[in-house]
């Protein structure tokens, strides 16, 4: 637990958490000056839509402090209702939370609230969230009469300290002043950080072990969340429903940064303060659908069982009647990073594109068979466009069925699969890329993915060349059925490594395609 005390004078937060991410990046290690141009552009886009998502900026913008009324102001999307809360009625404000982005979310609030005290408002604010082990911790200096907490509890698999963490949490709603605001920042990886089964018979070796199984199965994060909601107390609601229960909660403001597919509130961290739209129905289906039912801990099992016939256990819906008091706005998602990538391509001077957009927002799948279609679909697109260059945005999530041990992430076993078809492909005289230069990077924003220490990685039309040169192709499928694909990329200079960036949101596809001019 690292505590901060007061004094409200924050130093340009965005700045400072940039600062901290170059001085992380490796620009070497990409042997850039050895590139086709357009690679270098392709990096520089993905740092542009980066800062796009700044977590801090983003509730900058919508969380506003309403001088005239007293208020706080907030838009978003996914808004479950339209709402602003009268500080003067409710001058001590709650800030809990958990996900890789929330640190820097809480900052952003922070310094909204930060300005109260020259609209006359004197408030009372106690900040508590569970952030990933190792994350780095931005200096910030709080004003008197603000406690924050920063909680450090593990990802991807929960540890003792997450479900000690957010009992102090719920602690913290029990022993509130009447009359509080609630606010939960919550952002991807809020699953792991963020855990309590109080009340049941299930250990903490029993939620590792189920995570580790779903983990490994292949289950889409959506999946997973849904099981994960039905053998937990914060989840699915439950969180909002603690706090109204409370009787000292007057409201609740959920805050988040969507990390999946369709920005559905209720998947981002598991939906602590969502209605829930899942039952212990599909929880089952789930679990027998990746068929590692009978591998499950017997408790969480039972619970399961027990949940289809009792009512009782599941999990609060639209239409309870807490969501009244609930407000849940989402600020930010891989909507804003691919808008940000294809603004910077549009108005880039390195190069020209006659075409940039944003092809889908929900990549979704097994990485390697995305990875093993991708020169058909750039040649199909190249077919398609008749243009000398184009770019491509994608934004969703992959998935991994671990077959073996090695280390890496979603998007390096992606681009590994392609890798692998370059390597047989273009040596044959159809190659359908062979007059063009290309560039594809593929990359989670929070800075690691997987086991890996890399956020992704990038493959251009060099890269099979250079490969080829360290690792046979037959090394190379070796290493894609070990799940293997870091160390290729490591050891070629293509590996993406930014460390932590503290954002959170869908990963990106960029792809840009430059039609080769021939003298």
């Amino acid at each position: 637990t690292v505590s901060f005390p007061a004094t409200f004078n924050s130093p340009s937060l965005v700045q400072y958490r940039l600062s901290c991410y170059w001085r992380n990046v490796n620009l070497s290690s990409l042997s850039l000056g050895m590139k086709p141009s357009i690679s270098r552009l392709a990096r520089s886009t993905f740092d542009y839509a980066l800062r796009a998502v700044a977590p801090a900026e983003l509730v900058r913008s919508a969380v506003k402090l309403d001088a005239s009324s007293g208020s706080l102001r907030v838009a978003g999307r996914h808004s479950t209702s339209s709402i602003s809360f009268d500080l003067r009625k409710s001058s001590n404000i709650l800030i809990l939370g958990a996900g890789k982005a929330s640190q820097e979310l809480c900052h952003g609030l922070l310094a909204v609230l930060g300005d109260s005290a020259s609209i006359g408002l004197d408030l009372s604010v106690r900040a508590m969230i569970n952030i990933p082990e190792g994350q780095k911790l931005i200096p910030y200096e709080y004003g008197n009469g603000v406690s924050v907490e920063f909680m450090e509890t593990s990802h991807p698999l929960p540890n003792a300290a997450t479900f000690s963490c957010t009992t102090r949490q719920l602690d913290a709603i029990r022993s509130a002043p009447k009359h509080t605001l609630m606010i939960a920042l919550l952002s991807g990886g809020g699953s792991s950080l963020f855990e309590s089964t109080d009340g049941t018979s299930i250990t903490l070796d029993d939620v590792r072990q189920m995570n580790k199984l779903l983990i490994e199965s292949g289950a889409s994060i959506t999946e997973i969340n849904i099981v994960r909601k039905h053998i937990s107390q914060v989840k699915g609601g439950r969180f909002a429903h603690h706090a109204i229960k409370s009787g000292n909660i007057d409201a609740v403001l959920g805050i988040y940064l969507s990390d999946v597919v369709g920005d559905d509130l209720s998947s981002v961290a598991s939906g602590p303060t969502c209605p829930d739209l899942s039952t212990f129905s599909q929880a089952v289906d789930i679990v027998k659908k990746y068929k590692f039912w009978e591998r499950l801990p017997q408790v969480i099992s039972d619970r399961l069982t027990a949940g289809l016939t009792d009512s009782t256990l599941e999990t609060p819906k639209s239409g309870d009647p807490i969501f009244e008091k609930v407000c849940n706005i989402l600020v930010g998602s891989a909507d804003t990073s691919a808008s940000a990538a294809e603004s910077f391509l549009r108005s880039s001077a390195e190069k020209e594109f006659d075409h940039v957009s944003i092809f889908t927002n929900s990549l979704s799948g097994e990485a390697r068979e995305f990875g093993s279609q991708l020169i058909d679909f750039i040649a199909k697109k190249a077919s398609e466009m008749q243009t000398d260059r184009f770019a491509l945005i994608g934004t969703g999530e992959f998935t991994v069925t671990l077959r073996g041990k090695g280390v890496g992430g979603r998007n390096q076993e992606m681009l590994l699969s392609f890798l692998i078809s370059l390597a047989r492909r273009q040596k044959l005289p159809d190659f359908p890329l062979k007059y063009y230069n290309f560039a594809v990077v593929s990359c989670a924003f929070d800075g690691i993915e997987g086991n890996s220490p890399a956020t992704g990685a990038m493959v251009d039309s060099t890269s099979a060349d250079r490969i080829l040169q360290l690792f046979s192709e037959e090394e190379l499928v070796k290493r894609l059925d070990n799940n293997d694909s870091h160390a290729v990329f490591a050891a070629a200079g293509d590996a993406l490594i930014t460390g932590q960036t503290g954002t959170n949101v869908n990963d990106m596809v960029l792809i840009l395609v430059e039609k080769i001019t021939l003298i």
